[in-house]
């Protein structure tokens, strides 16, 4: 098995060595059994794809059912040619992975595979395809016409795309620095390293946080909001539901969603973040920066801490296994997002006096010990804790708040096209893409990424983990966080936002208004004196303004009223 995956492994290396074409390499047919299919190569590239109908091939079902059997792989980068080409029902294209597709599910041109796909058993497995995936996950795409009695699908999760923070876990330990538990303890560590520049030429250039100009940062502003106010009231702004907590009723199509404290909690802390000790926790000059240029950055310690996806180990990981033969050995990984620290404001046992109980300084000491407590896998409140009074009700408060996960695999799916000539081969490779098989073919593909799938690679493909370890470790280490958090009893994905009707027909964004680019809005001198509130209160006027106006008409728009 290991001498298989080194050989796999080492195959694909040279193969991701040569740039794939814009088209496909082979010329086949257009009938029922010939596949062709188009993979958006982007951060976890396409090779994978090849490598998985390579596998697909070799099923002795397969073979059996479809003998004539032949296929062909499209890539390109292009964010737009999916949509374009399903659009365009001129394409022999017969499976698509790339974004923009999900929104097509209504154009008449996506294949429902709700029963083909969804309602049947993955090959050679007891377990049914739409329960091989977080629950979570199929929110995101799910049609958003769908309901609880009438799910409809168009599409399929891809990878788990997980995004967050990846940091430099050599860099941290060198510098004596801990993972912050709380927005708090992150700050603290921020003034830290704040502090050390003045004092040590060697980190006179490291600051917490770069970016790039993609611009992740901005998947931190829904974890943040969702951790305080947890996953059903983050859903209920995207399906235009107000709750009232003092009364405990729910109203729909109600407009005061959009002034959820949570949205202004979260922005508070992105402020702090990019302006924060007159703006030295954040590299403003690292905007400017490439993607790859900014990832870079993190090996050459410019940076402690940058916003991104876990498929930073697939894009650097060439460039990593050459920055150690440089002598570069920092190893990245990658940080459950600290909880919130104002979150103690709706827990009535996380006070101070509370943490003086157990000789703890103040009340985000005490959210951050039952953090670890969390983090520790335990579920109610034991020994310390429960001397310092914490309530059960606040510790699955925070328990939860930990849990959330953002994740983009909502976006990037996998559809057939209705008017393809091999849809029942497609609904059978979509089928056997969720098979362990397939898994372990994916994550032997790109160097320990996974796909959304009920799939543990440290149990199913231990020699993989082992190699991948060995001889990746300084970017492995992102997936081996990643599937921590990701497989926690608590975990919970945040569902697709544009896949909700209020934000596909109602233009109900995260953020509407002049300020929608927080990053922009943080780091122009020309606005220094807009802050989180004046951004969340320009969000929440561009829907109240002329008595609702906005409002209203998109209520009508997605079909709501």
């Amino acid at each position: 098995m290991k001498k298989r995956i080194i050989a796999a492994l080492a195959a694909v290396v040279m193969l991701c060595a040569v740039p794939f074409a814009g088209c496909g390499g082979r010329s086949i047919g257009d009938t029922e059994q010939s596949l062709e299919v188009y993979v958006w190569d982007a951060g976890y590239g396409s090779q994978w794809m090849w490598d998985m109908l390579d596998a697909f091939a070799e099923q002795d079902w397969v073979q059996e059912k479809y003998p004539e059997l032949e296929y062909d792989v499209t890539t390109n980068d292009l964010n737009n040619f999916a949509a374009d080409r399903i659009n365009s029902k001129t394409t022999t294209i017969d499976v698509f992975v790339g974004t923009g597709i999900g929104s097509l599910w209504e154009s008449g041109n996506l294949l429902d595979i709700t029963e083909s796909v969804y309602n049947q058993k993955v090959p050679g497995e007891d377990v049914y395809f739409k329960d091989k995936m977080p629950a979570s996950i199929l929110e995101s795409v799910a049609a958003p016409t769908s309901t609880e009695e009438d799910m409809q699908y168009f599409a399929t999760p891809g990878p788990s795309a997980m995004g967050g923070f990846v940091y430099n876990v050599t860099l941290f330990d060198e510098l004596g620095l801990e993972v912050p538990n709380t927005t708090d303890e992150l700050f603290e560590l921020c003034e830290k390293v704040y502090n050390l520049g003045g004092k040590d030429e060697a980190y006179s250039h490291t600051h917490t946080f770069i970016s790039t100009k993609v611009g992740y940062m901005t998947y931190m502003f829904p974890v943040w909001w969702a951790q305080y106010e947890g996953a059903e009231q983050y859903k209920n702004y995207y399906n235009g539901v107000y709750y009232d907590a003092a009364s405990g009723r729910t109203y729909n199509n109600d407009v005061r969603t959009v002034k959820q404290q949570g949205r202004l909690e979260s922005l508070e802390i992105l402020e702090e973040i990019y302006r924060g000790h007159d703006g030295g926790y954040f590299d403003e000059s690292s905007v400017a920066n490439e993607f790859i240029q900014g990832q870079t950055q993190m090996f050459l310690r410019n940076g402690l801490i940058i916003a991104c996806g876990d498929w930073f180990s697939t894009e650097m990981r060439e460039l990593a296994v050459d920055y150690v033969a440089q002598g570069y050995t920092d190893t990245m990984g990658f940080m459950n997002a600290p909880v919130i620290s104002s979150i103690v404001n709706k827990c009535t046992t996380i006070t101070d006096a509370n943490a003086q109980k157990i000789k703890l300084e103040d009340a985000d000491a005490l959210l951050s010990a039952v953090v670890e407590a969390v983090d520790n896998g335990d579920t109610a409140p034991a020994g310390d804790l429960v001397t310092a009074g914490v309530s059960q009700t606040d510790f699955d408060t925070i328990r939860n708040a930990r849990g959330i996960i953002y994740s983009i695999a909502g976006n990037e799916v996998t559809a057939i096209t209705e008017y393809s000539n091999a849809k029942e081969l497609a609904c059978d490779f979509l089928l056997f893409m969720a098979t362990d098989e397939a898994n372990e073919v994916y994550s032997t593909s790109n160097y320990g990424t996974q796909r959304v799938f009920n799939w543990k690679l440290k149990e199913k493909a231990p020699e993989l983990d082992s190699y991948l370890s060995e001889n990746y470790g300084n970017t492995y280490r992102i997936q081996q966080d990643r599937a921590k958090m990701w497989e926690a009893d608590n975990a919970y994905i945040l569902p697709w936002y544009a896949n909700y009707p209020l934000y596909v027909y109602g233009n109900l964004k995260a953020l509407n208004g002049d300020y929608e680019n927080f990053e922009a809005t943080y780091i122009d001198a020309g606005r220094a004196d807009v802050h989180a509130e004046d951004i969340w209160q320009n969000s929440s006027d561009y829907w109240t303004m002329n008595n609702n106006n906005r409002w209203n008409t998109a209520l009508r728009n997605a079909g709501l009223v």
